[in-house]
């Protein structure tokens, strides 16, 4: 079993991706048997689809050895396209350990998770090729059942569903993933029953929304008045030959087919995973494929939506689907319409993970080359795999004059102090306890006058050099760096890389490191109480009646807080790995209201003593405990209100 932080972990949806500089003018070019445009000395014949598999195999190949001997990994399979052709199709490991099944590009049915979305972004572009739907109209005009709440003075459109920019705040636990059939509810019913706060103005800030896809998707369902997923597959999987491609859940599997089964490590041994549904929010991430038909789909996404004798994304919207329609800043990587941009060393590449708790997938788009790759691993291992796959192909294949990082440019002292701080990613849930899964995910940022820039995360520090006095690169490989004050909202952004993403700078009281500091400090301070309760005892027998209320509603309010956090231990600790997915223990949900009760007698406490001034005292030392443990039971308790772990807030 793992415990809390290997469980906060595994339900966090999104990895974010590291990024290079803006792509510059000249045109790609990919490197050797890749290409068969390149220039070709006289009557030598440009390269075949089998020297292109080769060299791309042999490749693949010793990646996935590399890969396999270093990673806790089950299986994976990959597919690559090429100027309209698979050049490459395979699969590595096992699909399901306890039958010897193994992976098959084929066969082996995988769960992509947000991938998914691509199809419900080009539902949505043919339905507005067709005249049923505008991208810029309010969301509003096409639901009836419910309504986005108004906020800012401006209306959530399609389009900002498919920037990920409408504002909303993100949930997971109990709305994206439930347990067990029995759990299963209609799209309308998931999308009523979890309308999310809105924290930004729409069309400011990317912030992934799995809410907002979802309610793309239920706009596919009330525009054509037909179910999502037969819409799909009438629209989509059918024209593409896509048989087993599915949204449908239980996953239902034909004849040859093998479902490739998750996996998560445990004491030195793989087990299989509980299955995740994501049927009541389906076009979220609910698709069920295979890698050989997922490489159908991206040769039409690279051939304007054509793929043999059919056309998925008629007139403009071929076009459209890959064209940028957002991004933060020009001089960082946006997004199109639902395919983010990621620049590799001078490489504009389209890419969308998908991240469940023990799927592990990526596909990466090339436009300009019509090159493609599509790679899922079946245990958590594999989210760091992933994207070294993706990047050592790219590094490998593609040429592009990389320009090192200019020396840096000065930046004004006030501009530096402005921009160095804590930030904090803005995809996270304000209004349940999920924020708390953001606790320990700070960034922290130092920039020198001299246009030196350090940026910490997650354990690395990477180096930037100013390029203008709101501009940085990174050292190594020039990934961009862009800061924006806010003043609306007395904050500055800072965009990186990662279009789906923005950070935002905490002010000192919102950091992980002043919440570690009050929840320790406060912690000791109260099991300090708690120890000294016996002597403390003895010092209030000769006190007032109002004296020794005082100090044991106080001491009880103290064991209340202790007991709050011992729950949690334990509870967390009853439960198999993924389970936090999917549905909150009720004991959970009584245990959040210990530290509501605790202020209460701690408050109680407070009047008693106050009443009884000028009784006998107990003595200094036990004043002195009386009033630190006062203190800290609204220290500790402010900061689980904060982080919504307590009573009401609880969610």
């Amino acid at each position: 079993m793992h415990r809390f932080a290997s469980l906060t972990a595994m339900v966090i949806l999104i990895v974010a991706a590291t990024a290079s500089f803006p792509p510059v003018a000249a045109e790609l070019k990919i490197l050797e048997a890749l290409s068969a445009e390149e220039v070709q000395a006289p009557g030598i014949e440009p390269p075949t689809d089998s020297a292109i598999e080769k060299r791309l195999g042999d490749f693949i190949d010793g990646a996935m050895a590399q890969q396999f001997a270093g990673n806790p990994l089950v299986g994976a399979v990959i597919s690559i396209v090429h100027r309209g052709n698979v050049v490459l199709a395979r699969a590595y490991g096992h699909a399901d350990l306890e039958q010897n099944i193994s992976a098959d590009p084929e066969h082996s049915l995988i769960r992509p998770g947000s991938i998914s979305k691509l199809f419900t972004w080009v539902s949505l572009l043919q339905l507005a090729e067709a005249g049923m739907v505008d991208l810029d109209a309010d969301v509003n005009r096409y639901l009836e059942v419910f309504k986005i709440p108004k906020a800012f003075d401006k209306p959530v459109t399609l389009r900002h569903l498919m920037t990920h920019s409408p504002g909303f705040e993100d949930e997971i636990i109990e709305f994206i993933v439930v347990g067990s059939p029995d759990d299963f509810t209609s799209l309308e019913v998931a999308l009523k029953n979890n309308i999310p706060k809105r924290l930004y103005k729409p069309g400011k800030v990317s912030a992934y929304s799995n809410y907002g896809s979802a309610l793309a998707g239920y706009i596919v369902e009330r525009a054509t008045g037909v179910p999502f997923d037969t819409y799909i597959r009438r629209n989509i999987l059918d024209p593409l030959g896509m048989p087993k491609a599915t949204f449908k859940e239980p996953v239902p599997v034909g004849a040859g087919d093998h479902l490739m089964k998750p996996y998560y490590q445990a004491g030195g041994k793989f087990h299989i995973a509980p299955m995740e549904y994501i049927h009541n929010v389906a076009p979220a991430g609910a698709l069920t494929t295979t890698a050989n038909e997922l490489a159908r789909f991206m040769i039409a996404l690279l051939n304007d939506g054509e793929f043999e004798e059919v056309d998925i994304l008629p007139g403009d919207a071929g076009d459209q689907m890959l064209s940028r329609i957002f991004g933060h800043d020009p001089r960082v990587p946006g997004l199109a319409h639902g395919i983010y941009e990621r620049w590799i060393k001078g490489v504009r590449a389209l890419e969308h993970k998908g991240t469940t708790s023990f799927y592990k997938s990526d596909m990466l788009l090339i436009p300009q080359e019509q090159f493609g790759l599509f790679v899922s691993y079946n245990t958590p291992g594999g989210a760091g795999p992933r994207d070294q796959l993706l990047v050592a192909v790219v590094n490998e294949f593609f040429a592009q004059d990389y320009v090192p990082t200019a020396e840096a440019v000065p930046v004004p002292l006030a501009l530096a102090e402005t921009y160095s701080g804590t930030y904090r990613l803005n995809q996270y849930n304000a209004t349940t306890f999920e924020k708390f899964l953001k606790f320990g995910t700070d960034i922290k940022v130092n920039v020198a006058e001299s246009g030196e820039a350090t940026v910490s995360s997650a354990g690395k520090i990477s180096a930037y050099k100013a390029q203008d006095t709101d501009y940085f690169r990174r050292v190594d490989d020039g990934d961009p760096l862009v800061f924006e004050p806010d003043e609306d909202l007395g904050t500055v952004w800072m965009y990186q890389g990662v279009p789906i993403f923005a950070a935002y700078k905490l002010k000192w009281y919102e950091t992980t490191a002043f919440h570690r500091l009050m929840l320790s400090v406060g912690g000791f301070v109260i099991a300090m109480g708690l120890l000294a309760t016996p002597w403390l005892a003895g010092r209030y027998r000769s006190s007032s009646l109002a004296h020794r209320w005082s100090y044991g509603i106080l001491q009880t309010a103290l064991g209340l807080e202790a007991l709050y956090a011992v729950s949690f231990i334990v509870i967390f600790s009853g439960f198999d790995v993924g389970f936090l997915a999917s549905r909150i223990p009720a004991s959970l949900k009584l245990v959040a209201w210990l530290p509501y009760l605790a202020i209460m007698l701690g408050a109680l406490s407070i009047v008693l003593r106050l009443r009884s001034q000028g009784a006998r005292s107990a003595g200094a030392l036990a004043e002195l405990i009386y009033a630190a443990s006062v203190a800290a039971v609204a220290a500790v308790s402010w900061s689980l209100y904060y982080w919504n772990l307590m009573g009401p807030v609880f969610g």
